[in-house]
């Protein structure tokens, strides 16, 4: 008798019932249902698929705004300029410009977007002076138009030359357009400059920053003084952890991109007690293609397993599984290492992206799963591949 629809779509390959693990890839792979399922970068949010409640708790000490939409943690960077939001503070020089403040609303919905009036000289400017390190800087701004396209440049004055972006072109949506370029540790100057040649009108900015680096990050806003944004710090404690931590035996997966330009211990996951005596760090990335597992229990390291990102991308599932006794790792499908003589020490927390508020990962972690038991380790291979 041929079984109703339902029924089949309950079976699994074999004739053997399926469990629930059926409803998503990695836990058929697993062929179990993990306690948790952070999906970071296909929610776009810190909620755990498996309850649908937020178990998180995300901190930021400055006033730097939150990117969480593809789940990056990263590391503190400072906005260099003052007055980011007010063109007509005299922070800001001007050079045949007028600004008339607070005219438009900003892409936050604030209407703190300025208005630069610019004659038809093509040195019209708005400008800040700076004193940079030899190292690469990235000047960023948000411009519009109220009606029509408007073209200009940004630049940076070295003390000697003046260094011009690309010709940038604003349109009537809100763009952030930057220009990375090598500082001189002399004073100098950046702008936003009347285009080549020279376009009488009006330019409307918001949200300038100046900061170390090839690429701006997300935008801190700053006034009276420069601006550090703290590293991110996200953590699971309380009956938040307890709710789906099992202490004597568990496994943890990571799907996240390899920080290949690191120069010192960064850290994707620890699970501790507040404390380096008694944690399991996974994962803890050592160099550009070493990840270092540890366990440690009152202070003595127990275990520490290596493995080898060998990914040409920089893209990596790692996974490690523990129970006394008994700790594997495996890098994407690899063989696992392991160690047969490690405790299970007590912990009531898990932190994301740092252990214990120190040594940041300054990477993207995609995914972060916790099955609440130890997986085999031919499983282990399964779920990386």
């Amino acid at each position: 008798m041929r079984g109703s629809a339902v029924f089949r779509t309950g079976v699994a390959p074999g004739g053997v019932l399926a469990g629930p693990w059926v409803k998503n890839e990695l836990w058929r792979r697993a062929r179990a249902v993990p306690s948790l399922d952070l999906r970071f970068a296909d929610n776009k949010s810190l909620t755990d698929a498996v309850t649908g409640q937020s178990l998180v708790t995300f901190t930021r000490a400055s006033s730097g705004t939150y990117v969480g939409s593809d789940g990056v943690l990263r590391t503190a960077t400072t906005n260099l300029l003052l007055r980011s939001e007010e063109f007509d503070n005299a922070s800001w020089s001007k050079t045949t410009t007028t600004v008339t403040a607070n005219s438009e609303t900003s892409p936050v919905g604030s209407v703190t977007a300025d208005t630069l009036t610019w004659g038809v000289l093509q040195t019209a400017e708005a400008y800040q002076a700076v004193t940079l390190t030899a190292a690469t800087h990235t000047f960023s701004i948000w411009a519009k138009t109220a009606s029509g396209t408007k073209k200009f440049r940004l630049k940076y004055y070295n003390g000697t030359s003046d260094l011009f972006s690309a010709e940038q072109t604003a349109t009537t949506q809100w763009q952030r357009f930057s220009y990375s370029f090598t500082g001189v540790a002399v004073s100098g100057n950046v702008s936003v400059r009347n285009s080549s040649p020279a376009e009488a009108g009006d330019l409307i900015v918001w949200g300038a920053q100046l900061e170390a680096g090839a690429f701006p990050t997300s935008y801190i806003p700053t006034t009276t003084a420069t601006v550090t944004r703290s590293a991110d710090v996200a953590s699971i404690t309380g009956t938040n952890f307890s709710s789906w931590y099992r202490q004597d035996e568990g496994t943890v997966f990571a799907d996240m991109d390899r920080n290949t330009s690191i120069s010192s211990a960064s850290t994707a996951v620890s699970i501790n007690d507040n404390s380096t005596g008694n944690r399991l760090h996974n994962f803890r990335q050592d160099s550009a293609s070493a990840l270092t597992v540890i366990s440690s229990t009152g202070g003595t390291i127990d275990g520490a397993l290596t493995l080898t990102l060998v990914n040409t991308s920089t893209r990596n599932k790692v996974v490690s599984a523990q129970a006394l006794n008994n700790l594997s790792c495996v890098a994407n499908g690899a063989t696992a290492v392991s160690d047969t003589s490690v405790a299970m020490p007590v912990v009531n927390q898990m932190q994301i992206g740092h252990v214990t508020g120190t040594s940041f990962y300054n990477g993207t972690i995609r995914r972060l799963v916790f099955w609440s038991q130890r997986l085999s380790n031919s499983t282990l291979q399964e779920v990386t591949r």
